[in-house]
């Protein structure tokens, strides 16, 4: 077996999405790792005006 990763499941509906994949090593399968989105329309960020510190937050 090749060391690498398999995409096992993406279902998108609706504006949420759920995925999982699995991690592989030369030996077998090492971990798996399972993804969830949530799109809202009303809230998107734009990433090319927005600096990192505004997206963390102001510092309390």
């Amino acid at each position: 077996m090749h060391p690498g990763e398999d995409s096992e499941i993406h279902i998108a509906s609706a504006g949420i999405s759920i995925g999982s994949a699995t991690r592989y090593d030369r030996t077998g399968p090492v971990g798996t790792c399972v993804v969830t989105t949530l799109s809202n329309a009303r809230r998107q960020v734009d990433f090319a005006s927005t600096t990192s510190t505004e997206l963390a937050g102001k510092p309390r």
